[in-house]
This record gives C-alpha cells, structure tokens and sequence, in this order.
C-alpha cells in the first residue's frame, strides 16, 4: 500500500515539472507572439495541474 502512495509522490513530481514546462512554453509563445500555441500551453497547463490536485487529493 505504502508503494502505492510513493508511485503517486513520483508521479505529482513528475507532473509538476511538465507543468513548469507549459508554462515556459507558453511565456515563450506569448511572447513570439503566437498566441494560438501559447493557448494551447496554457490548456495544457491547466490540464496538469487539476491532474495534479487529483493525484494530491487521492494520496490523503
């Protein structure tokens, strides 16, 4: 049971990271101007980010 929780740990890590990454991306975007990718970063981010409150919420 305890591996299960330490899994989840790991994977809200890793889901963080990725979403610091959207975020870069979409500065980055935004700045260049194309504000179409930079939308998409930003529902991606979005997206990893409620599924990182899921996976917080299930290791309580």
């Amino acid at each position: 049971m305890i591996k299960i929780f330490r899994e989840i740990e790991k994977k809200v890590k890793e889901l963080e990271e990725m979403r610091i990454v959207a975020q870069t991306g979409e500065i980055i975007y935004r700045q260049k101007g194309e504000l179409h990718t930079a939308d998409r970063f930003r529902k991606a981010e979005k997206g990893i980010q409620e599924a990182i409150r899921i996976l917080a919420d299930s290791s309580l």
